[in-house]
């Protein structure tokens, strides 16, 4: 639990939970204005008051003729999360098989996690093949929640691949983690062991 003191021009006694994350001021509170943004835990990130983007790298396959299934799985980081893991899969109709090794970006980690619709093209050589893919997440309203961009580089067996179905992405992050961790340290009164 972090203690802020007013006297220091709107500071935390303790350095940021989330380290350089929050910002380049690691005793810092709501990125130095009290007013306008609360941040009592300190887990805020600098991303001008909007969600981070989590950026993400991993391994994946898929197998489609007219349809089939993928997974993939790997590591992902956002400013406002840190270090996190994620695993997806998905069904898909089209035509695709390969394993690759898949990167890119979602416009924020509740984009990320959960169910989106994806769309895929790629082609190349047999031996080597690039597939881009973007996906579009909603929420639990059905309402759009943001965009997903993945690009994959690796080998199949056909020079074209398209393919278009559903994914459900979960990820686990070091501020989960964190998070656990406060919420375990906190009595069934409020008030921290």
């Amino acid at each position: 639990m972090r203690i802020y003191n007013s006297r220091l021009e709107a500071q935390f006694t303790q350095p940021d939970p989330i380290g350089l994350a929050g910002g380049l001021n690691l005793y810092g509170y709501a990125n130095g204005d009290p007013v306008n943004h609360s941040d009592p835990y300190g887990l805020m990130a600098d991303c001008d008051d909007k969600p981070c983007p989590v950026f993400f790298l991993g391994f994946g396959g898929s197998v489609a003729a007219a349809f089939g299934f993928n997974a993939s799985g790997g590591f992902t980081y956002s400013k406002g999360e840190g270090l996190g893991i994620y695993f997806s899969r998905g069904a898909s109709s089209g035509i695709d098989l390969g394993l690759a090794v898949e990167f890119g970006t979602a416009e924020s980690r509740s984009a990320f996690d959960g169910p989106a619709a994806e769309a895929c093209v790629g082609g190349g050589a047999a031996a080597l093949a690039g597939t881009a893919c973007v996906a579009g997440a909603t929420d639990d309203q059905g309402r759009i929640d943001g965009g997903i961009v993945t690009f994959r580089v690796g080998g199949g067996l056909w020079p074209a691949s398209a393919t278009g179905g559903l994914t459900q992405t979960g990820s686990f992050t070091w501020g989960d983690l964190r998070r656990v961790r406060e919420s375990s340290e906190v009595r069934e009164g409020g008030e921290p062991y």
